[in-house]
C-alpha cells in the first residue's frame, strides 16, 4: 500500500470555497422559494403575521437540517397512512 499525499493549493482551496458556498445558497434559495409558494398557497396561515414570515426567512439558512428532518416527518406520516389504509381491508 502506498501513502499519497495530496496537497491542496490556496487558490484550489479558495476555489472549492466558493463552490461549496455557491450551492449552498443556491440550495437555500431554492427552499426558500419553494417554502413561499407553500405558505402563500395555505389559507390557514394569516399573511400579515410576523411570526411566520420570521420563520419563512431564517429557515431556508438552516436547510441542511431542516429539509432533513421534514422528508423524515412526510415519510412518516405517509407510512402511517398507508398502515391505517391496509386496516381498513
Amino acid at each position: 500500500m502506498v501513502n499519497q499525499v495530496i496537497v491542496v493549493t490556496e487558490p484550489e482551496r479558495q476555489d472549492n470555497l466558493e463552490i461549496v458556498i455557491m450551492w449552498y445558497l443556491t440550495i437555500a434559495s431554492t427552499v426558500f422559494v419553494y417554502w413561499l409558494g407553500l405558505f402563500m398557497s395555505d389559507n390557514s396561515t394569516p399573511k400579515n403575521h410576523l411570526d411566520s414570515w420570521l420563520v419563512l426567512l431564517i429557515a431556508p439558512w438552516f436547510w441542511p437540517i431542516v429539509v432533513p428532518m421534514s422528508i423524515w416527518e412526510l415519510v412518516g406520516k405517509a407510512a402511517k397512512k398507508q398502515d391505517l389504509s391496509q386496516e381498513s381491508f
